[in-house]
């Protein structure tokens, strides 16, 4: 097959622009949010009988339009909202962070550089057919509340072990206007016993200009500090006396209720008016409380303080990867069901990410539309023969998302929210653990995938040349030694299959087994290819023999892991029988000519569940078998189906055979130190 156009050439857009990985909550600018608003991508939103209507019922038109309808619903209700908390979730790279911020900040009223509000510029980029739904179920809000929101995420803004509440608080007096929060809580002090006006008239006088000029300066604390022992002379007898007591106190305490308290007052004192409602958006809620008991039960106490103790004039929309329905088990989502009404929750499901990758990244020219229908009606058999989950697949699937295919959409993210669930780094090092955009950014730029010719495809073999810096210690340790065990394989062929063995492996639990056929189809990169299953079979087998694979019938293939290799070869050289294996005692013995085995040899004989122990005979030793030989963590009991066979054949042939325990462990050891240092080479030259 022969294309002159390149891949690049496909599309409306460059794609090889560069898409920032995460969205950030603390990234408020008019300039940044200008940006984010611009390329935002509502989906959903078909009218019923619609083809896409079946394959996206509910897009994030339909989320954003429910929303808000359900939060107007709620304070209609006599007395207001008993729960006034919203659950936003989806796994990591669903886009609910950009849903919940762009939401939030359109509630407080942000004006964009040129003047728009950021709610019309939302509103705006709701292109579909029913989207007048959304401007109703905005201006029904509007006309009920006058909004005023705080977006925050608990990673990045928690300071020094703080609860929900306490930050919650510290970040709307913030936003209110108030000094730092030491000052604010006796700013708030002030208002409460009506000496506000007092205060600000005593400001003005001492520090010859205005409290909210003052409070701005390094010194507001020591300026605070002045007013106070002018207003207040019997406590503070000296103009450092407020400051010196209450330096190294900004610690918060306030328990849950005292911060609904403190937050209802706050927005009666400084945003008097009956329709005054905030709602505090909180990115990072459920993986800051799952594994603290104590963050759970604050949170807990606090959502049920809002509605009892503010009847909806503040809400809570809280984020988290967890979906909250009947199945939930975890803790938090049992709990979380009895907090958050179902008519609140929205969860951002993966059937929106396809449409977005499409008309944000691969949406195509009309020209090149017109190319790859050729190309799809030529090569359609071969698709839905030899390609990933293609067996229905239809022109316009193919179209929007070529050069990826269409299944690879949730393969990809299921595979990249397994990585990051299983990752040792710290939450939110997003640039190992990349979101699907960003990812098929960096295959068109750093794989030079934007310069291949019309035709190829994308595989999981080019995933995990961006994703295997983010894979846990243990695979990346072992894929080093496979990478330089197979460096005499001159077409490559084999580390493709691992590669792609690799990144199934992380999903093979909940997912199909990674069979010769699933690696295969995952590994189809052009159109013309036809079927690859008989060369994957060879490498498969070659990798087998070589023990960098293993094999389980239920879980398919896997990473040999490198204390799996080395059970694997000890007990192929030190000859273990079958009845060690079976878990029956051996009576086969072990002589050696010398009085006594050496430590080295009891040493090796022991890592392989053999116990060496002396006989009636002083110059006579035997090697008895202990049962039970378990292969360690990451290993299975048979590498391979051809390993297994290999192993049964060995320990017959071992159970009429003698050995010397000297032997044995030199072989054994020399084993282990020769893989040591291959393991050693292979992690650096990798």
């Amino acid at each position: 097959m022969t294309q002159a156009t390149s891949i690049r050439d496909l599309f409306l857009a460059d794609v090889t622009r560069p898409i920032p990985p995460v969205v950030w909550f603390n990234e408020q600018s008019p300039e940044k949010l200008a940006s984010e608003v611009s390329e935002y991508i509502i989906t959903g939103g078909w009218n019923d009988g619609h083809p896409n209507k079946r394959r996206i019922p509910i897009g994030i038109h339909e989320h954003y339009v429910n929303l808000l309808r359900a939060i107007t619903a709620e304070l209609d209700k006599v007395g207001g909202p008993d729960l006034p908390t919203c659950w936003i979730s989806g796994f990591y790279g669903s886009g609910k962070s950009s849903f919940a911020k762009l939401l939030g900040l359109a509630l407080d009223g942000v004006a964009l550089p040129d003047g728009r509000a950021l709610s019309e510029a939302l509103i705006a980029r709701d292109t579909t057919e029913r989207r007048a739904e959304l401007r109703e179920a905005w201006d029904a809000l509007r006309r009920k509340i006058d909004p005023i929101a705080v977006v925050f995420d608990m990673a990045g803004t928690n300071r020094d072990g703080e609860h929900l509440h306490h930050t919650a608080v510290r970040l709307v007096q913030e936003r209110l206007g108030y000094c730092s929060p030491t000052v604010a809580d006796f700013e708030l002090k002030l208002e409460r016993d009506g000496e506000w006006t007092r205060f600000e008239q005593v400001a003005r006088d001492t520090l010859k200009r205005p409290w909210s000029e003052a409070k701005l300066r390094k010194f507001a604390e020591e300026d605070f500090s002045l007013v106070m022992s002018r207003m207040f002379p019997d406590h503070y007898v000296d103009p450092t006396r407020w400051f010196e007591v209450r330096a190294g106190t900004s610690a918060r305490t306030e328990s849950p209720d005292d911060a609904v308290k403190a937050i209802g007052d706050m927005l009666r004192l400084r945003r008097p008016g009956r329709d005054t409602t905030l709602f505090l958006v909180v990115d990072e809620v459920s993986q800051f409380v799952l594994a603290n008991k104590d963050r759970l039960d604050r949170l807990r106490a606090f959502a049920s303080a809002l509605g009892s103790g503010l009847r909806g004039k503040a809400w809570l929309m809280a984020l988290g990867q967890q979906k909250i329905d009947e199945d939930a088990g975890e803790a938090f989502l049992v709990w979380a069901k009895d907090r958050f009404p179902s008519q609140l929750r929205i969860h951002l499901d993966n059937t929106n990410i396809r449409d977005v990758v499409h008309r944000r990244l691969l949406q195509k020219t009309p020209a090149a539309e017109k190319t790859l229908r050729g190309l799809f009606e030529t090569h359609r058999a071969d698709l839905k023969l030899f390609a990933y989950k293609c067996e229905a697949i239809t022109a316009e699937d193919f179209i929007e998302v070529y050069p990826l295919l269409p299944g690879y959409v949730d393969l990809i993210l299921d595979i990249t929210s397994k990585i990051r669930d299983r990752s040792t780094r710290a939450a939110g090092d997003d640039q190992a653990i990349r979101g699907l955009l960003q990812l098929l950014g960096e295959l068109f730029r750093s794989q030079h995938l934007a310069d291949r010719k019309v035709g190829d495809l994308i595989t999981l073999e080019h995933v995990y040349e961006i994703q295997h810096t983010a894979l846990d210690s243990e695979t990346q340790s072992s894929m080093g030694r496979l990478l330089a065990e197979c460096a005499d394989d001159a077409s490559g062929f084999l580390v493709r299959v691992a590669k792609v063995v690799a990144m199934l492996e992380q999903v093979q639990d909940e997912g199909p087994a990674t069979t010769r056929d699933l690696i295969a189809q995952c590994l189809f990169d052009r159109l013309d290819r036809g079927s690859q299953v008989s060369q994957v079979t060879e490498a498969l087998e070659e990798l087998s023999r070589r023990n960098l694979l293993s094999f389980s019938e239920k879980l398919g293939y896997k990473i040999q892991s490198t204390a799996g290799d080395e059970w694997v070869g000890e007990r192929r050289d030190m000859g273990v029988g079958g009845e060690a294996v079976s878990g029956r005692p051996s009576s086969t013995p072990c002589a050696t000519s010398s009085p006594s085995p050496s430590a080295p040899a009891c040493r090796a004989a022991r890592s392989i569940g053999r116990a060496c122990s002396p006989t009636a005979s002083a110059a006579t030793m035997s090697c008895s078998s202990i049962p039970a030989m378990t292969p360690p963590s990451g290993s299975t009991s048979a590498s391979s189906p051809r390993t297994s066979a290999r192993t049964r054949s060995g320990s017959r042939a071992a159970a009429s055979t003698r050995c010397k325990i000297g032997s044995c462990g030199s072989a054994a050891s020399e084993r282990r130190s020769s893989r040591s240092r291959a393991s050693s080479a292979s992690r650096g030259r990798w």
